[in-house]
């Protein structure tokens, strides 16, 4: 019975504040207009990693090749200035390397892939070669310095 009341008032309330109503409602329209607006024109890289890892002669670390792999699965291309792997802390552990030759970056088309690859001494691909979930990300990084992180996709074993 007072739910009823309640909604009573609050249409009552509605019916002598339309000003009010009509105004939320235009923000509500406004915000949502420019939301999916934006969605055609939106930058999203997915990626995974290979590691590979090598017996240094006459040592006994290891050295590990790991392979950068890319996809632009967003609409729009994206123009890569560097791919770094780096700890869950933001340490950088290495660089790949992206063989630009005479370009400053690296063009990523809309569902395109690429891949690079790199030498990384760092311990901790080593001790996490079968899962390193947790443990990096790729971090790329476009022309015009934003940033794309890509962590936990990786594959185990």
């Amino acid at each position: 019975m007072n739910i009823f009341k309640l909604f009573n008032e609050v249409i009552q309330w509605c019916d002598g504040n339309v000003g009010f109503l009509n105004v939320i409602l235009s923000i509500c329209t406004l915000t949502l207009t420019i939301t999916i607006a934006k969605i055609p024109y939106k930058k999203k890289i997915v990626g995974s990693l290979d590691v590979t890892l090598e017996k240094i002669e006459n040592e006994t670390s290891y050295k590990s090749i790991i392979k950068v792999y890319l996809t632009n699965v967003g609409r729009v291309p994206v123009y890569i200035k560097s791919v770094d792997v780096i700890d869950w802390k933001g340490k950088n552990l290495g660089s790949c390397d992206m063989n630009l030759r005479y370009s400053q970056c690296k063009e990523l088309g809309a569902s395109k892939s690429y891949s690079c690859q790199g030498i990384f001494s760092d311990p901790v691909f080593v001790k996490h070669a079968i899962n390193l979930n947790g443990y990096v990300k790729i971090r790329v990084t476009d022309i015009s310095g934003k940033k794309y992180y890509i962590s936990r996709t990786f594959p185990v074993g």
